[in-house]
């Protein structure tokens, strides 16, 4: 008697262990906060025992603000890395922490609910039941990107509707939309798409990070690349490039695209 072969798809974000990264990241996310700690209580030492220690006459106060002036960059780097590295393990843990609450929800579901869903965002391909077993860790991962798209845009909404009087202040409060906009919002939208495109192709390797980077500019330089007509948001890598006639995404294409269609801009044209 044979034994039924099993299949094992080829995304990557199938072949993941959800709790082990959660473990991991919470792990790595801790460490990083008593480094914080560690690194600001660094600083406020170096000041106090320098300022303290060098406090006998005009000449050695002056070498020891030298000092402090010299040593508190570095070590203020230091604590900006280990910031940026803290956020990240923090946001990591907060994906995969929704994509296992939110698969373990979908479980509860019918094959009938899972496919309407399907169907609400336009995946028209046929799924096996035991296939629709398989790919709720996508499925709990693109409602965690559309989900976040959808909050900022709500944020960004409601940001809008605050009356300023001061131009300054109007423009100030245009730019901070502007970041959330572009720096988190259009990124969610990408990696939405990627999902998408995943879901449809549950045999893709191919990451959006291993597609090209996105590029990110400021309110001033955005509406600059506009002006000239080289709004670039999405580069694709070199060797996705010398396959393909298409560069890179535009500001505006990400912007007015649909989920659908960018996945294809991404993985296919």
């Amino acid at each position: 008697m044979t034994t039924p072969t099993i299949q094992k798809y080829q995304s990557p974000y199938l072949n993941e262990n959800i709790s082990q990264i959660i473990k991991s990241n919470t792990l790595k996310y801790n460490i990083c906060r008593v480094a914080k700690t560690v690194n600001a209580l660094a600083i406020f030492i170096l000041i106090t025992t320098i300022t303290s220690f060098f406090s006998s006459s005009i000449e050695i106060l002056v070498l020891g603000h030298i000092i402090i002036v010299a040593s508190i960059p570095i070590l203020g780097f230091g604590y900006i890395k280990i910031n940026n590295l803290s956020k990240k393990y923090f946001n990591t843990k907060l994906l995969y922490t929704f994509i296992k609450e939110e698969t373990l929800k979908l479980k509860t579901q019918n094959p009938t609910q899972i496919k309407n869903f399907l169907n609400s965002i336009d995946i028209k391909k046929p799924f096996s039941n035991d296939d629709l077993k398989k790919i709720l860790p996508l499925i709990a991962r693109y409602k965690y990107y559309t989900k976040k798209r959808d909050e900022l845009n709500n944020e960004i909404n409601e940001m809008s509707k605050i009356q300023l009087n001061d131009s300054d202040q109007r423009l100030k409060l245009q730019k901070s939309i502007h970041s959330i906009y572009e720096k988190y919002l259009l990124k969610y939208k990408l990696k939405a798409a990627e999902i998408f495109y995943h879901i449809n192709n549950l045999n893709e390797k191919r990451t959006l990070e291993k597609m090209g980077n996105i590029y990110p500019l400021n309110f001033d330089k955005r509406m600059a690349s506009l002006f000239q007509g080289s709004d670039i948001y999405f580069i694709f890598n070199n060797d996705i490039r010398k396959k393909r006639k298409l560069d890179y995404l535009s500001f505006t294409t990400v912007d007015t695209s649909t989920i659908e269609q960018l996945s294809k801009y991404i993985f296919v044209t």
